[in-house]
């Protein structure tokens, strides 16, 4: 397993550019230091990052290396660690290039490429800094990524950001089931309300029809940037406006609304934007 310092992206492979994420991690209580705050002789945040994703390479680690948080987002099953494990096995004999690396709080963020023999995507791994150490708090791939997106300096705007590029790459190219653990609750029950057998599961939204909307909202966008973010007053509030690229040379803007709960970032609406 590779990893590599930034390089110049292979255009070949990624078309467009696109990412979000969700600051979770709730369910741990953060370390009191925050990523850049060490002490000296401890890997530094980036070396931890670069030690999880060789280890995720070769296959090794462990679905205790998740968050409680992140665990649940990926459970499909009444396995979690199964669920966590084959989770893990789709990244197996995986080279890593990290382009993009930010620190927020208590979490460090890096983007980049991952190569493996089946694919070639874009990936995105946040890591959080807990009282018994690093863990990842998100993690996944897509066929689209964001690049040279600023990290706002506001770290609360910044997480933000975060969870609203992971939301957009995966809708544009990951996997729409996994973007449904970015939503908050009130919207996925909206959008999709429960069906008898999702109730009977303990759901109080449909995950097979709200995949079906979520699948319509890409069209036929191939890639996009951030044209703005904006965190109210009281930073419990932002609102990411993106612009998708489509096939005719036109910008479509979408605005996606983010909210923080209960310590983590959610998105909580995606509207299209109309044009002045």
């Amino acid at each position: 397993m590779r990893l590599a310092r930034d390089r110049r992206w292979d255009r070949g492979v990624m078309l467009a550019a696109v990412a979000v994420v969700v600051l979770t991690g709730c369910d741990n209580k953060p370390a009191a230091n925050a990523p850049g705050n060490t002490t000296p002789g401890d890997p530094t945040p980036r070396q931890q990052a670069d030690e999880f994703l060789r280890k995720l390479g070769d296959g090794t680690v462990s679905p205790a290396q998740f968050t409680a948080t992140f665990q649940s987002a990926i459970t499909r099953s009444k396995d979690p660690a199964a669920d966590a494990r084959e989770y893990i096995d789709q990244f197996r004999g995986a080279n890593f290039v990290i382009s993009e690396e930010a620190t927020f709080g208590d979490f460090l963020v890096v983007r980049g490429r991952v190569e493996a023999p089946k694919y070639k995507e874009a990936f995105s791994l946040r890591m959080v800094k807990l009282a018994d150490g690093y863990k990842a708090d998100w993690l996944h791939r897509s066929g689209r990524m964001g690049l040279n997106i600023k990290s706002p300096a506001d770290p609360d705007l910044a997480a933000a950001q975060d969870t609203a590029r992971n939301f957009v790459d995966l809708i544009l190219g990951g996997d729409v089931r996994l973007a449904q653990a970015l939503m908050t609750p009130a919207w996925r029950t909206k959008l999709a309300g429960p069906t008898a057998l999702d109730t009977k599961d303990g759901l109080d939204y449909s995950p097979g029809f709200l995949t079906q909307t979520m699948r319509s909202w890409k069209g036929d966008a191939t890639g996009y940037s951030v044209s703005k973010a904006e965190l109210n007053a009281a930073k419990d509030e932002a609102t990411i406006t993106f612009e998708f690229d489509v096939p005719n040379g036109a910008k479509v803007p979408y605005a996606v609304k983010t909210v923080k709960a209960t310590g983590q970032w959610l998105v909580a609406s995606f509207d299209q934007r109309i044009a002045p």
